[in-house]
């Protein structure tokens, strides 16, 4: 057993390495030769693969969790936490009060780290 992720990852990586080797044997045909191109390591594929894996996740959690809330709410999360800016600054741009600001932050995070875990959970009990 394992993650859906690597299991994916190990479908994706093969059918990309033969769609190389397809391509490549052809452009040896054409020029007469038989020269192959290099083919990134498995570590480093799949080193980008988890990089965009999680990243895809994050913006399912981030989609869903925007979902839930009104729109100043999330704005005021997205400003705070992602946009790394101050509070402060936040509350006065959006006209709210900075315990709102703070109040968002909290929940979102919360929320978007629930769901992760959720999804993690489905995944682990994949294919």
């Amino acid at each position: 057993k394992g993650r859906l992720s690597r299991w994916l990852f190990g479908i994706a990586y093969r059918q990309i390495l033969r769609a190389r080797e397809v391509r490549d044997r052809r452009a040896a045909d054409a020029v007469g030769g038989d020269e192959r191109a290099d083919f990134a390591d498995e570590a480093a594929a799949t080193r980008s693969w988890d990089i965009e894996w999680e990243r895809a996740i994050l913006a399912q959690c981030m989609s869903r969790a925007r979902s839930e809330v009104q729109p100043l709410t999330f704005r005021a999360f997205e400003l705070v936490a992602i946009e790394n800016r101050d509070a402060a600054d936040v509350a006065n741009e959006l006209a709210i009060d900075i315990k709102v600001v703070y109040n968002a932050k909290h929940r979102l995070l919360k929320r978007i780290r629930e769901l992760r875990e959720s999804m993690e959970e489905l995944a682990e009990h994949s294919p």
